[in-house]
């Protein structure tokens, strides 16, 4: 709804488009010329959610992806929690008046709560 273009792979981009949400899909790490990594590393890609996942190869790819993320200066969620979070937010950006709350400052947060 937001008008972005999603980039995934094979199994999350059958899953998003099962669920009518339209997606771009990308080979895994090392298996085509549009991978993920090349994707981030090209400048074509703003945000990765990268969930951590218990088998070995899922691990190793996503820690590669979480990484170069990181090095590339993108956004990196890895909780579909803080995911969610950031699309409500993303989505009430242009009807809400959003500020930003230093939450280390505890009388500033508990005060905006």
């Amino acid at each position: 709804d937001l008008g972005w273009t999603i980039y995934a792979t094979e199994g999350t981009s059958e899953f998003l488009n099962d669920h009518d949400i339209p997606t771009i899909r990308v080979s895994k790490i090392g298996k085509g010329e549009r991978d993920t990594v090349s994707l981030i590393t090209a400048g074509k890609i703003n945000l990765v959610i990268n969930t951590p996942t218990n088998t070995a190869s899922h691990s190793r790819d996503g820690l590669t992806i979480r990484r170069t993320a990181v090095e590339c200066g993108v956004t990196c969620l890895t909780s579909l929690d803080t995911a969610n979070a950031f699309l409500t937010c993303a989505q009430n950006a242009e009807t809400t008046q959003l500020s930003v709350v230093d939450i280390a400052r505890v009388n500033t947060f508990l005060n905006f709560v």
